[in-house]
């Protein structure tokens, strides 16, 4: 399984800083100041400020700040210091996930930079707002702030701003998996850092400038970048950019499948992140933990660190995370069989990742959609969700990709008996494993790794304990000895691997050269066969002559026939007509009978209309009630049952409740095992429908509790009002079905019911609160749907 990650750095806004101080000095200094100062301007400044510095370190306080900005600013008429406000309050609720109403607070900012034309303000802005869009995984969106920034940078000779535009645009790139463009744009961002003297900056770009390394397969230029920022962070005292990197660099040992080292890098990564309150860095972490357990086959843990990962993306509404978890998950049900599950995950997160512009996702997911229809022998789709993963693998340059792509096709291939088509591909697997994860790359990053640990440890020997040169001399002993033994281990690796490919490309080609042969002699069978064809052909025309003079002397005989032939068919013709005109009759009685079954299928005005056109047309409807039902822990009863009193119990139910919902002019839309959908106020619409599907809940509750009725189980109902689109789905077995937001809240209402209880939404409860008693349960947390008003009715 590929992991499913996203860069860990993106580098935001960075504002000049109002001293030489940093960090929480500064924020102590400007406390400081902040009371004494007698100009109010000066306060918004200062506020300002105040709001900037703590965007990373406690964005809640940062936020306070700058709404106490905003409202002095507003007071003395301030608009650079009211647009600034506005622009701060967005940055540190970006930095708490907030997203919509940070972008209501830089849509405000961008007004005011505008009417007072601030270029710097401006260009700014847009880039915090490009920043939530990525972290929404707008991407297109998120460009063009970013495209719009870059030239009021330039033509200001803001060199700070633009490596920020151009960092971001390369954050972009790197997300639709256009990695050589990303490195472009990071490469060029470097040196400006650099040469102003931004370490925090610097440090990120050098993080960003790794990950689009790995991502090229790249591995010692990579995790020499990702060092290089660690110590720059470890300098400045930054744990977010410690996380980050220690992040990355778990990276680089997952990919070199080393799991073990990669497993320790991650929860250095996800202590720090959960000590920061980060969100987004413990969804990433989460996410990574549960792809090693993965790879260690520890499935059930794999699934518990995926799922925690899934629940903070979709809390934050981060598409490219959710998307990640899902292929994660769907990765952990291929394993352990359960392939129809893994596929509607794969797709689900295809879905998304179609829609986010992510072509790193498409094709991994692709390939993995690939890998399940092959284990389901569906070789034709297979074959073509690889081409597919293939095709988008070369555009993007994933040579990771591509190379797992290869060896699933040859596998394929192989299974179809087609191993001229094996071969070649297995080929082109080996040639690119052994191009990006060849030996010389484990060589150089053990030696990087082993270096920087060594020179971290000397420096903090030296400083503190003034280590002597016998202890140094085994530190470096120890070093080297790991070295070698990481070095052998990776050999004999590589050997054995190497074994393994050479028998497989030696048995793929044995049957390619065999198949070939095959091929040849049949050529030649079907060449005799020709010949015989040909023979035969001769012969055949050689009897169609002498037919032919028999024909003739036949012909005169045919003449007196014919005649008395003609007499007859005549009378076979009327007697033809008098059995035409019974099987009318009883078509005619069949069409009626087809005609009943059809109505017991479909509403009335939808089978009309199937009869007339051939096809009906969906509808939607404003105003109805849906219904739905489930039977409270049938699993645990359904197990006590054979499987024909199961089948019999649910129709026994299933029964009385269909003359319940006709009882009321509902419409039964379908049973789901033991679920039932029913809907009140169509096809016809009725000004009653949430009564009358009250009435019918209540009804049933009713018949089901009722001894008399000999049921087993016990039910919960909800409802809920609201439009929905109705029409036939399918052509064989086709059905009359319904879709629609109402659906979906109807169905959280019944899954948040109780036993005996009938649960409805506020939609319906404003329909119906003034003809039925009901107690408020107040707002309750539904899945998808966060926290809504629900209802039981009382009984």
């Amino acid at each position: 399984m590929l992991k499913w990650l996203l860069p860990v750095f993106l580098l935001g806004v960075v504002t000049s800083a109002l001293a030489q101080k940093k960090g929480q000095a500064l924020i102590d200094s400007l406390q400081q100041v902040l009371p004494k100062l007698q100009n109010d301007q000066k306060k918004v400044n200062t506020l300002n400020s105040l709001s900037y510095e703590l965007r990373r370190f406690n964005p809640d306080t940062g936020f306070y700040y700058a709404r106490q900005a905003l409202q002095l600013a507003q007071s003395i008429g301030s608009k650079s210091g009211e647009a600034e406000a506005n622009r701060l309050a967005g940055v540190n609720l970006y930095r708490l996930a907030e997203y919509a109403q940070a972008l209501d607070y830089h849509e405000k900012a961008s007004s005011l930079f505008e009417a007072i034309n601030d270029k710097k303000g401006l260009a700014a802005n847009l880039n915090n707002t490009g920043n939530i869009y990525l972290a929404q995984s707008d991407l297109p969106k998120a460009l063009a702030c970013y495209q719009k920034a870059l030239p009021i940078n330039e033509s200001i000779g803001n060199t700070q701003e633009v490596a920020n535009n151009l960092n971001n645009i390369g954050n972009i790139y790197y997300s639709t998996g256009e990695n050589q463009a990303a490195l472009e744009n990071y490469l060029k961002v470097q040196p400006i850092y650099e040469k102003l003297g931004n370490e925090a900056n610097s440090a990120l770009t050098l993080g960003n400038i790794g990950t689009a390394y790995q991502r090229l397969g790249d591995f010692p230029r990579a995790l020499g970048y990702f060092q290089k920022a660690l110590a720059m962070y470890e300098k400045m005292e930054d744990e977010s950019g410690q996380a980050g990197c220690f992040a990355s660099i778990g990276n680089v040992y997952f990919d070199l499948r080393d799991f073990n080292q990669a497993l320790g890098y991650y929860q250095k990564a996800l202590l720090i992140g959960e000590r920061l309150e980060d969100k987004p860095g413990q969804a990433t972490n989460l996410n990574s933990i549960g792809s090693v357990f993965y790879n260690l086959s520890n499935y059930n843990k794999s699934l518990e660190y995926h799922e925690r990962s899934l629940a903070i993306y979709e809390k934050i509404g981060y598409q490219d995370g959710i998307a990640a978890n899902l292929a994660n998950i769907a990765s952990v049900y291929q394993k352990q069989g359960k392939i129809q599950n893994s596929l509607d995950f794969f797709q689900k997160s295809l879905t998304i990742y179609e829609a986010i512009g992510s072509k790193y996702g498409q094709a991994v997911a692709w390939n993995s959609i690939g890998q399940n229809y092959a284990a389901l022998s569906n070789f034709p789709l297979a074959m073509s969700s690889q081409q597919r993963a293939l095709k988008i693998s070369q555009e993007s340059k994933d040579l990771a990709n591509e190379q797992l792509v290869w060896n699933d096709l040859s596998m394929l291939y192989e299974k179809q008996g087609d191993y001229t088509a094996a071969y070649k591909a297995y080929k082109n697997y080996i040639t690119l494993r052994d191009s990006i994860q060849g030996q010389s790359i484990k060589k150089e990053i053990t030696r990087r790794e082993i270096q920087f640990e060594f020179d971290k440890k000397e420096a903090t020997y030296q400083l503190n304990q003034r280590l002597t040169d016998e202890q140094l001399q085994k530190q470096v002993l120890l070093a080297k000895q790991r070295s070698q033994q990481l070095l052998l281990s990776s050999q004999q690796l590589a050997l054995s691997n190497k074994e393994k490919d050479l028998q497989r490309l030696a048995f793929l080609k044995e049957q390619a050269e065999k198949q070939e042969k095959e091929k040849q002699l049949t050529l030649v069978e079907r060449e005799k066969q020709l010949q015989a064809a040909e023979l035969r052909t001769m012969t055949q025309e050689a009897a169609l002559q002498q037919a032919t003079i028999r024909a003739r002397q036949q012909e005169r005989n045919i003449l007196i026939v014919g005649a008395g032939l003609l007499i007859l068919a005549l009378f076979f013709i009327y007697r033809n007509f008098s059995n035409q005109r019974k099987s009318n009759r009883l078509l005619s009685a069949e069409k009626q009978k087809s005609d009943n079954l059809l109505l017991n299928i479909l509403p009335t005005e939808v089978a009309d209309e199937l009869k007339d056109k051939g096809s009906a047309t969906a509808r939607q409807f404003d105003d109805v009630t849906v219904l739905f039902t489930d039977f409270v822990k049938f699993t645990t009863i359904s197990e006590t049952l054979s499987p024909t009193a199961l089948v019999a119990e649910i129709d026994h139910c299933f029964r009385a409740f269909d003359a319940i919902i006709g009882k009321y002019e509902m419409e039964k839309i379908k049973t789901i095992g033991d679920a039932y959908l029913a809907v009140s106020g169509l096809p016809t619409t009725d000004p009653l429908h949430a009564q009358k599907a009250i009435m019918a809940a209540r009804e049933i509750c009713e018949w089901v509790a009722d001894p008399n009725n000999r049921s087993k189980f016990e039910i919960r109902i909800g409802l809920n009002s609201g439009p929905v689109v109705a029409g036939i789905v399918g052509v064989k077995k086709f059905a009359y079905d319904i879709w629609g937001d109402t659906v979906n809240t109807a169905a959280r209402m019944e899954q948040n019911s109780a036993a005996g209880k009938i649960n409805i939404s506020g939609s319906t409860y404003a329909l119906v609160k003034d003809d039925f008693a009901f107690v408020h349960r107040g707002k309750i947390e539904a899945k998808n749907k966060g926290a809504i008003d629900m209802y039981f009715l009382e009984t």
